[in-house]
């Protein structure tokens, strides 16, 4: 279902589909979406429709960053294939394993570490806590916490306090992972300094571990890194939003949707809001859509037509989809025209005379309105421009209109290429009254040709 036309291209993906987004980020974005787009593929497995892709971005991209990332996303599922294959066999003692990384590349070290899946004996876990107290290199620091995070015990959570003011980042992460695994509570007091510290990165990674133990208290953090000036940390805020339930989170995705302006990560909000149908969404989102334009709208008409789409399918509705269809397309009529008024009523007062006139042409069908009669008496009294005096009195019923100045005004506004989404927001009763003011011959041809243009760009 269409809310409006959008002003936005049509080389923009057409669908919802986080796929196609990627794909049209990668090839057409600028420097920060594409990076957006390749921190997002670096989450999981590469699709093999952007393997090409990927191998053209590291190494013709003009952005260091993105090359690098591309590099690193390439690296890692060479690396992984390595690590499965050198691992296969191998138990993860201490000796054994620092023999086998200590002369590899970082990506396949990592690949090693990563490639951990089973518990290792109770022996090896012992030795693997008492290398937390030797000189160690970080890397091998923040694996023994991973570990312990995943196979160890309760009371290793202590462990994790020590490393808390580690300088590596990746350290200092690990340790978070093995208190809050461990033993939230122990956790939870050390939540103000990590959350007051400089490096955003550890923070939205504490945040993501607060959720589990205090989601309302997760969403005020969340919301706060959505005011954040990176793109980058309002991706990761966001998809920590993506894991609190949706009754919780439905107010902060909205916010975060009514504020966003990157592509990709509007499109994600989409598909967290559309994957959660209520019949009352679609207002909702309408709402934002209004005062949208640009590509921005578009996306918001994608997640409007997913969302409709997931509802109808879900079976939550408590009447036929076509009344709900038919009614919805109604309201959004209404509200699609209180947004109209509302502009226009300020427009009202706009100092610019052009500004004024275009606003009372908006505000003619609607002169019942008590509203905006009030506002029109106002602007009656305190309007020194006789051009504009004489359709306000007119239409208040205080002055004879003049037919020919009421016409030429009329078709004037509707070759205007903005007003015509105007005119199409109006009811067919208000169309044919606004119609019904032109009545001379040769101005009735003008406005049926620009009722033939607005038709073409609509």
């Amino acid at each position: 279902m269409s809310a409006g036309k959008s002003d936005s291209s049509g080389s923009f993906p057409q669908n919802l589909d986080l796929f196609d987004w990627l794909k049209f980020t990668l090839e057409r974005g600028d420097e920060t979406n594409r990076l957006l787009a390749l921190e997002e593929i670096s989450e999981g497995p590469v699709p093999s429709e952007l393997v090409t892709l990927i191998d053209f971005v590291a190494a013709k991209d003009s952005s260091l960053v993105c090359k690098a990332l591309a590099s690193k996303i390439k690296a890692t599922g060479t690396e992984n294939q390595k690590a499965a294959l050198l691992t296969a066999k191998f138990q993860f003692s201490p000796d054994g394993l620092k023999s086998l990384i200590n002369d590899v590349e970082p990506e396949l070290r990592q690949a090693i570490l990563r490639s951990v899946r089973k518990a290792p004996p109770s022996e090896f876990l012992e030795s693997w806590r008492n290398e937390l107290f030797n000189e160690n290199p970080p890397f091998l620091i923040e694996f023994v916490l991973s570990l312990l995070s995943r196979f160890g015990q309760p009371s290793d959570a202590n462990l994790g306090v020590t490393f808390l003011d580690a300088e590596d980042p990746g350290v200092k992460k690990a340790a978070i992972n093995l208190m809050a695994a461990k033993n939230p509570e122990i956790f939870k007091p050390f939540l103000p300094k990590l959350l007051s510290g400089s490096d955003l990165d550890v923070q939205v990674h504490a945040v993501s571990k607060l959720r589990q133990i205090d989601q309302a208290e997760a969403l005020n953090f969340i919301r706060h890194f959505f005011r954040s000036s990176l793109p980058t940390v309002r991706r990761k805020a966001l998809k920590i939003l993506l894991l609190v339930p949706f009754t919780e989170a439905e107010s902060t995705y909205l916010e975060f949707i009514g504020t966003e302006s990157r592509p990709l990560l509007l499109v994600l909000a989409g598909l967290g809001v559309a994957f959660n149908p209520h019949p009352d969404l679609p207002l909702k989102i309408y709402d934002i859509f209004l005062n949208t334009r640009g590509t921005k709208q578009h996306i918001l008409q994608l997640i409007l037509n997913r969302i409709i789409d997931c509802i109808n399918k879900s079976g939550i509705l408590k009447e036929p989809v076509d009344s709900y269809i038919s009614t919805l397309k109604e309201r959004l009529r209404r509200r699609r025209e209180t947004v109209i008024v509302k502009h226009a009523l300020r427009d009202l007062e706009n100092l610019d005379s052009e500004i004024r006139l275009k606003s009372i042409q908006i505000l003619t069908p609607y002169a019942g309105n008590p509203a905006v009669r009030e506002a029109l008496k106002k602007r009656f009294e305190a309007e020194e421009s006789p051009d504009l005096k004489s359709p306000i009195g007119s239409l208040l019923g205080e002055v004879e209109p003049s037919q020919k100045v009421q016409e030429t005004s009329w078709v004037h506004f509707l070759q205007d290429p903005k007003m015509g989404a105007y005119f199409l927001a109006l009811s067919p009763e208000q169309q044919l009254f606004t119609l019904k003011l032109i009545r001379e011959k040769s101005l009735f041809q003008q406005t049926r040709e620009s009722l033939q243009a607005i038709i073409r760009r609509y």
